[in-house]
């Protein structure tokens, strides 16, 4: 039992640093996109978080969970960043537009609400071994 408490902390672990280093491109990638390049916040966002989210499937299966690239696995990733990205960008837009939070605030809202829900829908429905 000691192992199993000590394997699931160790994955959450690296899931964190990996949420990190995704959660880091994804401020960067909107103030980018928006104030360099002058695109929407919104567009600045989808563009962003869609290429964050390939980046996690790459850093989750091989350094999270340590797991095997397979079809079964990435089906699944790609159902689970569907729904994750569609129920972003909504949260997102409701925080931008509707309640008026600034773009980045919205950013970091966006990424408290979602971020261990991700990981335990991975770890029991993805990567699970």
């Amino acid at each position: 039992m000691q192992i199993t408490h000590y394997k699931y902390f160790n994955q959450l672990i690296r899931y964190c640093l990996a949420s990190i280093i995704g959660y880091s491109l994804v401020f960067i990638g909107t103030f980018f996109f928006h104030k360099i390049i002058g695109m929407l916040p919104e567009v600045s966002y989808f563009i962003t978080v869609t290429l964050v989210y390939i980046i996690q499937y790459i850093l989750n299966t091989k350094y999270v969970f340590n797991s095997k690239f397979s079809k079964a696995s990435l089906t699944k990733y790609i159902i689970m960043l569907i729904l994750f990205w569609g129920f972003n960008n909504i949260l997102y837009n409701i925080l931008l537009k509707i309640l008026n939070i600034q773009y980045l605030t919205a950013v970091l809202i966006n990424i408290a609400f979602f971020s261990f829900a991700r990981f335990f829908i991975q770890k029991r429905f993805i990567f699970y071994q």
